[in-house]
């Protein structure tokens, strides 16, 4: 009877862990539209959008590590990527914003900003 509540339980986390994947991967989809409207049309709002967008994605993310914590246990290096990896994101979402307020940035130095964050935000789902 134990083997089959294992089994259950294990599905369960198959399922649980593929329905979190489906609205990681919609998010980090919504943040590069949204970062690609903030590259072809560069204003405060679209900025804001964007930050929005970043914001609910390592929301997700911190949810999605804090319940795994629950369930099997972190490792203090792991958790340390992801805090680090969070406050490199803030960073550049700091930078972006200076950069667009002071309307010195080109759109290149734009889409370089806004790729290197989603590829930090991969880094985080991963």
């Amino acid at each position: 009877m134990e083997g089959k509540g294992s089994v259950f339980l294990e599905e369960l986390g198959s399922v649980q862990e593929a329905q979190e994947k489906k609205v990681l991967d919609g998010i980090l989809r919504d943040v590069d539209e949204v970062g690609r409207i903030l590259i072809d049309v560069p204003t405060y709002p679209n900025l804001l959008q964007y930050k929005e967008k970043v914001k609910e994605f390592m929301e997700e993310v911190l949810e999605r590590l804090y319940r795994s914590k629950e369930r099997i246990g972190r490792s203090l290096a792991a958790r340390q990527k992801v805090y680090t990896l969070i406050e490199r994101i803030d960073q550049e979402l700091d930078s972006l914003t200076e950069e667009l307020l002071k309307s010195q940035s080109k759109q290149i130095d734009l889409a370089s900003k806004v790729d290197g964050i989603r590829g930090m935000l991969v880094d985080l789902y991963s």
